[in-house]
């Protein structure tokens, strides 16, 4: 019998490799989401950058001010479309649901751009030309279809696909930066008018092959409701990610207000890494998520390097971009922020993917009304400084709140893993 054994392994050691090269091929494609967004939030950074280089030095922190007051309304109108979908689970996305979804989205980001305009033009000055105004307006309509672009693309992370999920993504990041690669060389807002026209073409080429795969049944029941719970938790949220951008820009100095809206795009973008694999993690919360306090343990200690990595490059930053005020003790407590808002983004997908969307929206709502008493209150005593620091204070408040409401979740399924 003995024998017989090398003849039956022989074929289990051929199969091996195999199996082993689809795992790793697996683990990389489950990456891709990440890379894309990385690059796509590389493009927001760099967009700033060269938008407030090539201004002139009598305009640039008012272009400081306008891309960080139209990514913050950009974030208070997101609708949740994209955390509907893919919190559906096993039940899939009909065309209806889908075709309701980007409707909500595209109404509630235009809405938000138009805001963010009229804020602007309140603040402006007479040096702001007309190039400005319409590189800025191009500038946001992009950035609504980016954000548009994460609905349309949802329906394959849902199936699990998420190589297909990252590829429009990451094709439309590798444009734009060739786009940006020509405002560098040219010394020109010109090629910036680009932007929306390949945003919009990544959408509806994406709609296109995604909606030929969605059910054409469903019922009638009314579902603006439902998706827009998801996006009133997100909407509170932002009251102490956001607000304090918004309320500078009404309260404080073009300068210091240019400061805090500079401090927090520099971090912004280094919130890729949880906020993906958040997402990801969202439709698979009851088969993979076990004790939720590792995950967020791991979610905080990427934020913590990612925060002393901006804190020791935030004053060569700050001198290239050429803004006449800056803090670094105001980049510091923002970047400590991103710390506990790391761990929040896993927290909030575990909750949301039990079930939690109602709970958590009315968490965000309390933590919300916190948020924005304490800022109106710095913005009256006209100081940057406590601005931030009330955005770590909410932070550390949802914290708090999140991992109450997980351990509820694990006593009322039954769930020990859930309460450790």
């Amino acid at each position: 019998m003995g024998a017989h054994l090398p003849a039956v392994a022989a074929p289990l050691c051929r199969r091996r490799p195999p199996q082993a090269l689809a795992l790793v091929g697996r683990r990389l494609e489950m990456l891709l989401p990440t890379f894309s967004n990385g690059i796509l939030r590389i493009n927001q950074l760099l967009l700033l950058l060269l938008a407030v280089a090539v201004s002139p030095p009598s305009s640039r922190d008012f272009v400081a001010i306008a891309f960080g007051t139209m990514t913050a309304f950009a974030i208070f109108a997101d609708s949740g479309s994209s955390n509907y979908i893919l919190a559906q689970g096993g039940q899939g996305v009909s065309r209806r649901a889908f075709g309701i979804a980007i409707r909500t989205h595209l109404g509630l980001g235009a809405g938000g751009l138009l805001l963010a305009m009229l804020l602007l033009i309140s603040r402006s000055q007479a040096t702001v030309s007309p190039l400005l105004w319409v590189t800025l307006l191009a500038a946001g309509v992009s950035q609504i279809l980016d954000s548009l672009l994460r609905v349309t693309r949802a329906p394959m992370l849902l199936a699990g696909r998420d190589g297909h999920y990252a590829l429009p993504e990451l094709t439309l990041g590798c444009a734009k930066l060739v786009v940006l690669g020509a405002v560098y060389l040219s010394g020109s807002l010109v090629p910036l008018l680009l932007l929306p026209i390949l945003s919009l073409a990544a959408v509806l080429v994406t709609h296109r092959v995604v909606i030929s795969g969605l059910a054409t049944t469903d019922s009638s029941a009314p579902l603006l409701g439902r998706i827009l719970r998801f996006g009133a938790a997100g909407a509170a949220s932002a009251c102490y990610s956001q607000m304090p951008v918004i309320l500078a820009a009404i309260y404080l100095s073009l300068p210091e207000a240019a400061m805090l809206s500079v401090a927090y795009r520099v971090v912004q973008p280094l919130e890729v890494v949880p906020m993906s694999v958040s997402t990801q993690l969202l439709p698979r919360v009851r088969t993979h998520v076990r004790r939720p306090s590792r995950w967020w343990a791991a979610f905080c200690a990427y934020g913590a390097t990612a925060a002393l990595a901006v804190v020791a490059f935030g004053d060569v930053l700050a001198a290239s971009l050429g803004i006449s005020e800056w803090s670094t003790t105001i980049l510091a407590i923002v970047a400590g922020s991103l710390v506990v808002k790391s761990g929040n983004y896993a927290l909030a997908s575990i909750l949301m993917g039990l079930g939690g969307v109602s709970r958590r929206l009315l968490l965000t709502a309390c933590v919300g009304l916190f948020s924005v008493l304490g800022l109106t209150l710095a913005g009256l005593a006209a100081t940057s400084a406590h601005m931030a620091a009330v955005s770590l204070a909410s932070e550390l408040l949802l914290c708090l709140g999140l991992f109450v409401l997980i351990r509820r979740e694990g006593r009322r399924g039954q769930d020990p893993d859930l309460v450790g």
